[in-house]
């Protein structure tokens, strides 16, 4: 599950609606809001657990970046 399906699926638990939500954190318009929620915006990892503790969340774990395997050292 994706930070766009937590946060849409947190917001409907806790019965807010989109605009109610966007209210709960302070500085964020409707629009950002909504691309959030639509996948066409993301916030930076750190502000995705404040923003889904700020709606009330129990937990979200953002997905882990896949490491990229390191050249041995002397083998080119």
């Amino acid at each position: 599950m994706n930070f766009a399906d937590h946060l849409k699926a947190v917001r409907r638990r806790n019965g807010y609606t989109q605009a109610m939500a966007a209210e709960l954190i302070p500085g964020l318009s409707l629009r950002t809001f909504q691309a959030w929620e639509r996948s066409q915006q993301t916030p930076p990892v750190w502000a995705q657990n404040l923003v889904l503790d700020t709606l009330g969340r129990k937990t979200y774990q953002p997905p882990k970046k896949r490491k990229l395997p390191r050249a041995s050292p002397g083998g080119r």
